[in-house]
Order: structure tokens, then C-alpha cells, then sequence
């Protein structure tokens, strides 16, 4: 987050009940779909701005839909957060394999924080 919005933002752990992250084909980084029984783990940013969401929307581009989404923060009640999942039209861009933040740290973290950084410096706000 901070690489691409260019402040460090607090966060809390939080899960999305009925949700799967795949590995998008060809890329190193995940789409997230609905899976009946599956649970995924992220981080909540309750700070986002409407400025913020604009940076994002462009980040992630159209392979991606924001939504509402009900997560649970940990040791707190369900609310409902925006999210970017994979909408079906485009699940075909999935691989079948389960997507791994460890196994994306260890070997594409710090090719993917340049990637971002470099998204951030040329990022040009709509409308301007």
C-alpha cells in the first residue's frame, strides 16, 4: 500500500469468508474469487479516501472490480470493506493454483514493490 499511495497506512488483520485467491495466469500476484467454504486473509485499511481509491482504481485496472465485500477484523464485528476481486467474466485468467504471500515474498516482493513505486511516480490523477 504505501509504495503505491506513497504514505504508510495502518492496518489490521481481517478475513473474507467465501472467498479464494488464485494466481493470475502469467503474472506472480492473485485475483480473488468467490469459493463456497473457503477463507482468505488480508489486511483492513479503514483510512482510504476517495483520492486513495482513485490511485487504486488505476493500479489495478480492469482485470479487477472493486466491490463491498463483508470481511471480519480480527476480534472485532463484520463489516462490509472494499475489495478488488476477479468478476466471473474473467475467472478464466486464473490459474488453479492457490496463490502463497509467502512464496510471493520470498521470490517477486521486491520486483513487484519497484513495479509499484514506478506506478506511483508517473501516476497521473483522472481528470487533470
Amino acid at each position: 500500500m504505501e509504495a503505491v499511495l506513497g504514505a504508510a497506512l495502518p492496518g489490521e488483520p481481517a478475513r473474507a469468508l467465501g472467498w479464494a485467491r488464485y494466481r493470475v495466469a502469467g503474472e506472480h500476484y492473485p485475483g480473488l474469487v468467490t469459493c463456497a467454504g473457503a477463507v482468505t486473509w488480508g489486511t483492513l485499511y479503514s483510512t482510504l479516501d476517495p483520492a486513495d481509491f482513485a490511485v487504486l482504481d488505476d493500479f489495478e485496472g480492469d482485470l479487477y472490480d472493486r466491490v463491498e465485500l463483508e470481511v471480519e477484523p480480527s476480534g472485532t464485528a463484520p463489516r462490509f470493506a472494499s475489495a478488488y476481486v476477479i468478476p466471473t467474466d474473467r475467472v478464466g485468467r486464473l490459474t488453479r493454483e492457490p496463490w502463497s504471500l509467502e512464496a510471493f515474498r520470498a521470490a517477486h516482493l521486491e520486483v513487484f514493490l519497484l513495479q509499484c513505486r514506478e506506478f506511483r511516480r508517473v501516476w497521473v490523477k483522472p481528470n487533470t
